[in-house]
This record gives structure tokens, sequence and C-alpha cells, in this order.
């Protein structure tokens, strides 16, 4: 059944954040154009902001979607505080009008980033179903809750999944004792996390001290928690699908962050022992979770710990139960390369540098397309290729997403620092 993919990543963080309209939905705007890789032909996706021609049509070639960009929409006004889900309402005669014939027509079905009330409004005004199974779920809290990193804490408490310890604050007093509590003396670190949000544009580190001088900036009110600073050996992201028929484990990753934030990641993860303990973790969790009705992806984040003896210690830190960066990565290797894909080792990187004359797409695609490793190109521009690199973004103030897709993990390692090498 084809699939209207709305991207409605803004619904991640509360609209009240300080920072909702003025940092975050900029940067869920910029990386719209990764999630073109998640169509399949007969899709339709909405677009928040204008995707560059050029681009769409290679996410096109890659995707085999039709070359007259049909399956593309785009919002022509956005309200403020941006909602996908308003903005389309608000465009009675367009886009709303289009999705309405859709769902009079039927055999369409909506696919959301993130699984929300609004979701549910858009699929009774449209007429466009929604999985009867989410909509419970998103109605009795459960997905709102699942998002939240003071009761994912609390869910793990439950299960038996070890996790960092916190302090949960709800107001500025009770945030500057839980600071005080979290950091043993002045020099100590500690992380500051908003409950609700994403891509860690809602933390803060650094000591009491230096922090207490930015939250007035920072923090506006809401639930926050707060924890003691580890130094990790890697942060790993496991990935499992939640459906009627049971849990699918699709694997864990090695995360890779830039200023705290997260930049991109290498699969599979390097540590075998702690992946096999994450693997049996991530699978009690997802169990959990699917008994409360729950649906769809689900993402967990881990601190890997090292003890005294060199054991790894997988410690959980967040639930993202939404699409998210490591999914449909996985999502267009399974689609692109078949069977083979979870044997893929994927080198992905969301703010790739570029030399300053591969300011265009068809610059960096005319360099990318001279490399080559044992003769054949690097870059994917068409399906049926084994391996290689596909342009998940393209160029804007020197930098591009790229992501390496590799049969092997010596040709990922090669092809990706080829790809720095030339485009560096």
């Amino acid at each position: 059944m084809p699939r209207v993919w709305l991207f409605n990543v803004e619904e991640v963080a509360p609209e009240e954040d300080l920072h909702f309209d003025r940092v975050f939905t900029p940067k869920v705007a910029a990386v719209f154009p990764r999630f073109l890789f998640c169509l399949e032909p007969g899709d339709l996706t909405v677009a928040p902001v204008p995707v560059p021609e050029d681009f769409a049509r290679y996410a096109a070639a890659v995707n085999g979607l039709p070359e007259d960009l049909r399956w593309l929409r785009t919002l022509p006004r956005r309200t403020r505080p941006y909602s996908i889900v308003t903005s389309i309402l608000a465009d009675r005669r367009g886009i709303f009008a289009e999705l309405r014939g859709l769902g009079k027509a039927g055999g369409w079905q909506l696919e959301p980033y993130y699984q929300s009330h609004r979701i549910l409004e858009l699929s009774r005004k449209t007429g466009i179903p929604f999985d009867p199974c989410s909509a419970q779920a998103v109605l009795s809290g459960v997905i709102l809750e699942l998002n939240d990193k003071a009761y994912f804490k609390a869910l793990m408490s439950l299960v038996g999944v070890p996790t960092v310890r916190g302090y949960l604050a709800y107001d500025r007093e009770s945030l500057r004792a839980a600071m005080d509590r979290a950091g043993k003396d002045r020099r100590s670190r500690i992380m500051v996390k908003k409950t609700r949000y994403g891509g860690g544009i809602g933390n803060l580190s650094g000591t009491p001290a230096s922090i207490r001088r930015r939250l007035r900036g920072w923090y506006g009110g809401g639930d926050v928690i707060v924890e003691p600073f580890l130094r990790f050996a890697s942060v790993a992201g496991s990935l499992a699908t939640i459906s009627s028929g049971g849990v699918r484990y699709h694997g864990v990753d090695e995360q890779v962050f830039a200023a705290g934030r997260w930049a991109g990641f290498r699969y599979p993860h390097r540590d075998d022992a702690a992946s096999r303990r994450i693997r049996e973790l991530t699978l009690r969790v997802a169990r959990q979770v699917r008994a409360k009705n729950a649906r769809g992806d689900i993402n967990l984040d881990w601190g890997i710990l090292r003890g005294g003896s060199g054991r790894s210690i997988p410690l959980a830190l967040e639930c993202n139960f939404r699409h998210n960066g490591f999914g449909y990565l996985m999502r267009f290797a399974r689609r692109f390369f078949g069977p083979r894909a979870g044997r893929m080792h994927i080198r992905y990187t969301e703010a790739f540098p570029l030399r300053p004359a591969l300011d265009t797409l068809q610059a960096l695609r005319e360099a990318a397309g001279k490399l080559r490793i044992g003769g054949e190109p690097v870059l994917i521009d068409h399906p049926g290729l084994k391996r290689g690199a596909v342009i998940m973004m393209p160029p804007a103030r020197g930098a591009c997403a790229m992501a390496v897709f590799g049969d092997t993990p010596r040709y990922a390692d090669r092809a990706a620092a080829s790809l720095w090498d030339a485009l560096g």
C-alpha cells in the first residue's frame, strides 16, 4: 500500500520551548532531504521547505522514483510555531484538498515520523488511515511517554535495565538543587537534558556553575533530567521494529557526536560483547513496549562503560520511539541492497565537510563520480549497485550528508577515506 510520508520531526520538542522556533525547527527543516531515501515507488511526501530540484532528481534516480517528481509536494506556507500538520490543514485548497482526495480514493496510509495526536487529526480530516494499534497507543499516552527521558528511566527500572542515575527537576529551584546533587564538587561535570527533545539539541554539559550562567537563555520551564557526566568508551544505538507479529531486531551502531550532538554513525558496532548484551536488553525492552500496544521503530541509545576488568557495561540513555537517523538508513539499505543489507557495513556522516569548489550538487557528483575502487564507481546514482556511497543531503554551508555502504568493513573504510581525501 502506498504511503504518505510526513516528517513531523518538530513534534518531538514542545512548542513552548525557548529554542523551538529559533533553533529546533530550522534544524529539522534543514535535514529533511535525507528522508527522501525512505520513499518507495508509489509513495508521496510533503516537504516543509523547498528541496533543490537537482537533489530531488538524484534521490529519485537512486530510489527508482518517477523522474517528474510527482511524489514530492512542498508546503506553500509554514505556520508559526511550525507544525507540518497545521500547515497542511491551513492549505485547504492545495495539499489538504489533495490528501482528502487520496482519502476518498482509498488505498493509502499515513506514515509519520512521529506518532501523535496531530497525525490522528490529519487522518480523521483527510480520511487517510493510520495504523489502528498505533492510534490507540497515541491516545493512551504511551507514545509520548516512551519519548520522554524521565518516563524511560522509570520503565527501565521496571524491566531491570541499568541506566545512568539521574535527578528529575520541574522548575528552576528544583533544577538548581538537582545540579548540586549530581555535581559532587565545583569541578564535577554534569549533563542537563530536557526530557522531551531530539538530536542532542536539548542537552547541556559542564560544571554546575557554568550551566547556571547559561540557564536563563536555555530553560523556560518543563521537566529536566540532571545526571553526572560519564566518560563512555562509546555510545551505541540499537534498533528494532515492533509489529503485530512480534519484534524484529535490526542491529546496533556506534554513534558519532560533534559538539555534543549526534553527527552520524558506523554500523555495526565494533564491540561484539557490548553488542550482544545490548541486543538482549533491547529485546527485553521492546517486548515490554509491545505489551503496551505500541507499534513502530524503537531506537534505544546506550552509553558503554568499561569495567575494571575491561568488561563492557551498557547503560540505557534514552528511547526514540519514532523514525530516526539509524532507522532510515537501515530502511534504505534493506530496500536497495535486499537480503545483503543485514551484512552491510555503513559509515554515515551528517555534516561531511566539502572544499569550497564543491558548493553545488553537480560539482559534488562530478568529483565523487570520478572515484573508483577496484574499477568500480564509488558513487551510487542508480539502483542495482552492490555497494558504494550515497549523497544523503545536498551541499549547504560547506557540507553535505554522506553514507557509505560496504559489503566488508575494509571496503567501507576505504571508500569513506577516499571520499574524505577527494572531497574535503
